[in-house]
Order: structure tokens, then sequence, then C-alpha cells
């Protein structure tokens, strides 16, 4: 009795092992921030109009109509390109050569759903989607892995 009772609960652990969990490799699983890209992009995609009133709840305190604006931070490895897209590919902005420990200028665009696009050595890169409105900042990190480590949104600078 006391034998079978050990075999059972060896074989639940080692089912409970099996199938309980599972380990996926670091370079196949998606970040956060990839994730998160991915949804914003497949809703981009099936809307079929994108809203011109785009507000963010703080522009009614003191906004004096300035439009949105944006710089990225290179902290990685590559030289990178960084380019403000419309949801219907117009070029609204964009830096290339910006090398690596490089801070860019702000670059002002119009309001609306953004697209951030950073490319690294000429292939095409990370895209991130975010409504600016007026009086609205973003800041992009890129991390020593050549990847888009953050991406801070400031309302009513």
């Amino acid at each position: 009795m006391k034998t079978n009772l050990l075999k059972a609960i060896a074989l639940t652990i080692a089912l409970h092992l099996c199938f309980g969990c599972s380990i996926e490799p670091v370079d196949q699983s998606m970040t956060l921030l990839e994730q998160s890209v991915t949804v914003i992009e497949q809703e981009i995609d099936s809307s079929e109009t994108v809203s011109e009133d785009v507000q963010s709840p703080s522009n009614a305190l003191d906004c004096n109509g300035t439009d949105p604006r944006a710089k990225i931070i290179n902290n990685g490895t590559s030289v990178c390109e960084f380019f403000i897209m419309s949801p219907t590919s117009d070029l609204l902005g964009g830096v290339s050569d910006i090398q690596p420990g490089e801070t860019t200028d702000w670059i002002d665009f119009s309001e609306g759903m953004i697209i951030f696009v950073v490319n690294f050595d000429g292939v095409n890169g990370e895209k991130v989607s975010i409504a600016m409105a007026n009086c609205d900042q973003a800041t992009l990190e890129v991390g020593p892995d050549n990847q888009i480590l953050s991406v801070t949104q400031e309302f009513n600078y």
C-alpha cells in the first residue's frame, strides 16, 4: 500500500511538472511592448476611419494649442532613424542618422493617431502607435539591445 502511494505521488508530481508549466526561450517570447504594438497595429488596420477629434483629458486645463511633439533618445549600439507617420502612411516628420548616445531635438507634428517608427541600420524596425493631441509630447528611448525600451507620453507640457 505504501509503495503504491509513493508511486502515485511521484507520478502526480512528474505529470504536474510536465504539463503544469512551459518554458519558452527568451528570444522567442514577445515582450509586453511588442504585444502592445501588435494589438495597436491590428486595431489601426481594422478601423476604417480615425477620429480627428483626439483629446487628452488634461488638455482642457490650460493648453494654448501647441502642436504635439516627440523626440528619441538612442541608448543603443547602432545608428537609427526615427519617423513620425500618420495611419495613412503620410510622413509627418523624422530624423535620420541618430548616433548611439544621441538625443534628437523635439519634432512637431499635427495631432491625431500617430505611428512612431524606429529603424536600425536601414532595416524596418519597431512601430508604436499613440493618440496625440495638442500640447502632448512623447519621448521614445532605445535600449542597449537596439529595441524600444520605453515610450513616455506627457500631457499638457
